[in-house]
């Protein structure tokens, strides 16, 4: 592999594949919306009221259930197929970026070839080759009980960088490392960085190009 480009022409084909597969499990949970109730339970009257809603809404309520547990089923599919992308994205920067500044948040934790990393745009306050970074290690060491102090102090930033005003506290379960409902994150890091649908594949190779300095 000559160069930077030679690696995301050689590649193309397999990240077109991998993201078309993420969007057809994706379709699967799209298919369960529209179903809902909304209102006030503070009388009897609601109530009896969510009760008909409910009555009349069965068939739809059912299929809308079916539909989540069958997107639940493949969602570690989904999530294979997102890891699969991190790795390949990883290992391009790690033989070809030059690497960036390392953030102040990270001095310390940064080390070596780590830096190769700090690149690319700010998503959620953290730099987008970082989150790459974190992202694909998460996934190949799902069954370890914690992560490196550098992988945990980037998921930290990314679930607290949601930009909501005053709620810094609080942390975006997508990538809150201690969400016991998630065991994988890699579609959740694929979805913030844009990689999805009919755009997919240009976000991704626009964001490598810029990381790589094509």
């Amino acid at each position: 592999m000559k160069s930077a480009s030679d690696y995301l022409d050689s590649t193309e084909t397999a990240v077109v594949k991998l993201l078309e597969g993420i969007d057809s499990y994706l379709a699967i949970l799209e298919k369960g919306v529209g179903v809902e109730f909304s209102g006030s339970f503070s009388s009897d009257i609601d109530a009896d009221q969510f009760e008909e809603w409910r009555a009349a809404n069965a068939e739809a309520i059912a299929e809308r259930r079916r539909i989540m547990d069958e997107y639940s089923a493949q969602s570690f599919a989904l999530s294979t197929l997102a890891g699969s992308i991190l790795q390949v994205a990883a290992k391009g920067i790690e033989w070809f970026s030059e690497g960036g500044p390392v953030p102040s948040e990270y001095e310390g934790l940064i080390k070596g070839r780590q830096a190769k990393f700090c690149v690319g745009d700010v998503v959620h306050g953290v730099k987008s080759g970082l989150i790459i970074y974190a992202g694909r290690n998460q996934f190949a060491h799902m069954n370890d009980p914690s992560l490196s102090a550098l992988n945990e102090a980037i998921f930290d930033h990314l679930a607290r960088g949601h930009g909501v005003k005053g709620m810094g506290h609080i942390k975006d379960p997508m990538f809150d490392l201690e969400n016991e409902t998630l065991t994988v994150y890699s579609a959740n890091i694929t979805g913030i960085l844009g990689w999805r649908g009919t755009e997919g594949y240009s976000q991704y190779r626009s964001q490598m190009e810029y990381m790589l300095g094509i």
